[in-house]
């Protein structure tokens, strides 16, 4: 307060060079919060989203595959029977308290024997409550992903033509509770 006192004469002279310098600051102080909270402002709005999606997501008592996920549309909901290559989509269950799930994705084949890439791809970064297997690239690919309870999202590209078999494994089931195939187009 004292500094204000001792200027006063020359912040009223420079008005403009007063306000500048208090943007400059409030941008400044703007941006490192924003840099320094994103993760938590992110998490925040995925809780908000999560909540709007399915007021039962907290604890369901079922398994439930939303539409859409953090990283785009759900491969797992019924909705989602096609995907371009290339697209940036989501590999979401919301799994009730004390249970697991396991899905397997297998295919597409390759089209030709030069093609040795992977069928699909997926960031470890973008990965939440799942564990990957090791992908097996015969006949095109087969991979198994697994998450307990709570949440699991996490982004996956598809990168080859073709049909996916998505296998889903529900609790402690040796059979799969249900299956579903995809296509993903060029």
């Amino acid at each position: 307060m004292d500094f204000i006192k001792e200027n006063w004469d020359w912040i009223a002279e420079s008005i403009w060079k007063v306000i500048s310098i208090a943007t400059i600051f409030f941008a400044a102080g703007w941006g490192l919060s924003a840099l320094f909270y994103k993760e938590r402002i992110e998490i925040l709005k995925e809780k908000i989203n999560s909540k709007n999606e399915s007021p039962s997501s907290d604890d369901p008592s079922e398994f439930l595959y939303p539409e859409t996920g953090k990283n785009g549309r759900n491969i797992l909901a019924n909705s989602t029977l096609s995907v371009q290559k290339g697209e940036k989509v989501s590999l979401r269950a919301i799994i009730p308290k004390n249970e697991k799930i396991l899905i397997e994705l297998k295919g597409p084949k390759r089209h030709h024997k030069q093609d040795d890439g992977a069928s699909w791809n997926f960031s470890i970064s973008q990965k939440r409550n799942w564990t990957t297997k090791t992908y097996e690239p015969e006949n095109g690919g087969r991979q198994e992903f697994d998450a307990e309870s709570g949440s699991a999202d996490m982004e996956i590209v598809f990168q080859r033509e073709g049909k996916v078999i998505i296998s889903v494994f529900e609790g402690d089931m040796r059979s799969n509770t249900w299956t579903k195939e995809i296509t993903v187009r060029n």
